[in-house]
């Protein structure tokens, strides 16, 4: 693969969907919540929860808008997906300001590059993206 870690595969293919990301590493097969599940800890060992949270977030919005944002049948379903999706893999951590900002300043037929997208930037700006210490830690 000529990574050093999960986390460094998973920066240089910053739009690539779970399935997507577990066929590339020859994970055919395994659920991709398996590397959700790797990428979650090691983001964690390494101080990176915020980029947890945002790869998370632009991951969903293309899984689920792949030709652009509301783009396609049942867009308004399917853009509560990616709020629904997202929450549920982020957890209790997630900001909750951004189910207000979701559907302001998410441009129609927007596709993310990225954690570093103009709009993804936007939409976390000044939000507190902290990991909160587990129970018993």
């Amino acid at each position: 693969m000529g990574f050093k870690s999960m986390l460094q595969f998973w920066q240089a293919n910053p739009i690539l969907s779970f399935c997507q990301l577990a066929s590339a590493i020859g994970m055919d097969g395994v659920p991709p919540v398996l590397v959700v599940s790797i990428l979650r800890e090691e983001t964690i060992s390494n101080n990176r929860w915020d980029y947890f949270v945002k790869t998370i977030f632009v991951r969903c919005v293309t899984e689920h808008f792949p030709m652009g944002w509301m783009i396609g049948p049942n867009a308004e379903y399917r853009s509560a997906r990616v709020y629904a999706d997202w929450a549920a893999i982020v957890g209790k951590e997630r900001p909750s300001a951004i189910g207000d900002r979701i559907g302001t300043l998410m441009p129609n037929g927007w596709i993310p590059t990225g954690v570093e997208d103009p709009i993804v930037m936007k939409l976390f700006d000044g939000l507190i993206i902290a990991l909160r210490p587990r129970e018993g830690t």
